[in-house]
């Protein structure tokens, strides 16, 4: 489990997920033929500290407020998007407190 710390901060969340979405790029053909969702692709995202950016700071994640903080989900949305457009929109919709972190 991974907790927004010093050493986790929005940079590294954003290099993780992009990691992620790069294996997942390279996964794209046998990907796309898939019918439905894999729990593993969300224990990933966790694992990479995707849903702290979700998590408000107080609770040890990176959300601070709309203002600055809707920036980052939408980057790292991006970056899922481009890599597996089934599994971003998921993220897009789920309710942060559900995220488990």
């Amino acid at each position: 489990m991974i907790h927004a710390t010093a050493a986790v901060e929005a940079h590294t969340v954003v290099a993780r997920v992009r990691t992620l979405a790069d294996e997942w790029a390279r996964q794209r053909p046998e990907r796309q033929r898939r019918r439905e969702l894999d729990p593993s692709d969300f224990a990933q995202l966790r694992a990479a500290g995707f849903y702290l950016a979700c998590l408000p700071t107080e609770e040890g994640g990176l959300w601070e407020d709309r203002a600055r903080s809707t920036r980052l989900i939408c980057a790292l949305l991006r970056t899922l998007a481009s890599a597996d457009s089934f599994v971003a929109p998921v993220c897009a919709w789920r309710r942060p407190g559900m995220a488990r972190v």
